[in-house]
């Protein structure tokens, strides 16, 4: 068991101690120059709006753009009332990445550790009790690693992430849990960076260029025409018959249509905005929802009842993933089919889950390396994987 510290728990100042007092006069001080700042800020930016209304910046300024400001004015006038406050009062610090950016903060040299001692890695979960909040992870001393591998671990105040390996009846079981600080950390990443730009590349390449901490595969979106696709919040394609489609917003929700579930383009289009969509991947079969695992039976693509090497994306709380990839890695000659991922998912306590792209495209990366066994020995170019980064600016050194 975990001795957790309560969250914020700190050596209060001695009575009349006159140089905590003038830190807290200072603090005040800098908080109140920081306020006139951001109201200058934000006053020079709606002038700027209002004397250049026909301006190309003006025609690329859009409500994302000014959300993406006015977040990270808020988070940097939080986060230096931390530091100023630091041993005075408690204030958890805030970081996002910006809608729009293409790479992500380069995780931390230091944030790394690779070992077969699961031990160590719990203690990097107890050093992670801020950014859990409350929440269990599923990683434990009781998990049986598969033979010959170790753990990967990173870890900085906005993201923890464990991956490893099992054997599971006969296959090779790569699972990596994530938990990170803000939804803004989940992302997606599509080869040449627009929607269908015929460019495929390697995850790996991808993943590396957009500083990942944990990347999968995402659903090869140009090797097929179905289901619905949406990118930065765009509809790009409206198949709704044929297969389940997983939708994530900007709170990082999983939101499931089924196929079959009617719907036409200006439905979409509603549904995407009233829910804040960012981006869907369209493979499937949905195999958990609201806790519940679905048995499947027939599904026009995956092959369901083959044995196969499989990927997987669920979600197990708030800000908390689970990826996971079954395949063949000697001795172990199993893969899966998509119901014994679906027993897998639903073994780690998964409240939702839904089958990605496999085969040759299953991959999971991190710690600049693939974990998995990839089919053939032989990593598969792709469109698009999904993954998961460090919001915590580069070169800033985590808590």
């Amino acid at each position: 068991m975990i001795k957790i510290r309560r969250k914020g728990e700190r050596e209060a100042p001695r009575p009349g101690d006159e140089k905590a007092l003038k830190i807290i006069v200072y603090a005040v001080r800098a908080v109140i120059f920081i306020g006139c700042l951001v109201l200058s800020l934000q006053t020079i930016y709606q002038i700027g709006r209002t004397v250049h209304p026909d301006s190309e910046t003006v025609a690329v300024s859009s409500a994302k753009k000014e959300t993406n400001v006015s977040v990270k004015i808020g988070n940097q006038v939080n986060n230096m009332k931390a530091y100023a406050l630091d041993g005075i009062k408690y204030i958890k610090k805030q970081y996002s990445i910006p809608e729009g950016v293409e790479k992500a903060p380069e995780p931390s040299f230091t944030g790394w550790l690779r070992t077969t001692d699961l031990n160590e890695v719990m203690k990097i979960v107890g050093d992670a009790y801020e950014l859990l909040d409350g929440q269990e992870v599923k990683f434990n001393t009781d998990i049986v690693l598969q033979p010959g591998t170790e753990v990967t671990c990173y870890y900085d105040e906005t993201i923890l992430a464990i991956t490893w390996k099992e054997v599971r009846n006969g296959s090779s079981v790569t699972f990596s849990e994530v938990k990170i600080a803000d939804a803004s950390q989940l992302r997606r990443c599509i080869a040449g960076g627009t929607y269908s730009s015929g460019i495929q590349l390697k995850a790996s390449d991808m993943a590396k260029s957009v500083n990942a901490v944990v990347a999968c595969n995402g659903d090869f979106y140009e090797f097929r025409n179905l289901g619905v696709t949406v990118y930065d919040r765009q509809l790009y394609r409206c198949e709704t018959k044929y297969v389940d489609t997983c939708f994530f917003n900007s709170k990082g929700e999983m939101l499931f249509r089924y196929a079959g579930d009617e719907g036409d383009e200006e439905e979409l289009k509603a549904f995407i905005e009233e829910n804040d969509i960012l981006f869907s991947v369209a493979f499937g079969p949905v195999v958990i929802d609201n806790g519940v695992k679905r048995t499947i039976g027939l599904y026009p693509i995956g092959e369901v009842d083959r044995i196969y090497a499989r990927c997987c994306f669920g979600k197990l709380d708030e800000l908390h993933y689970l990826l996971m990839i079954a395949t063949a890695e000697a001795p172990y000659s199993n893969a899966a089919t998509v119901n014994q991922a679906a027993d897998y998912m639903e073994s780690m306590g998964c409240i939702q889950a839904y089958i990605l792209d496999g085969g040759q495209t299953a991959v999971i990366y991190t710690g600049g390396k693939v974990i998995n066994r990839v089919v053939y020995d032989s990593e598969r170019t792709m469109s698009d994987i999904i993954y998961f980064a460090t919001a915590l600016p580069s070169g800033e050194v985590s808590q």
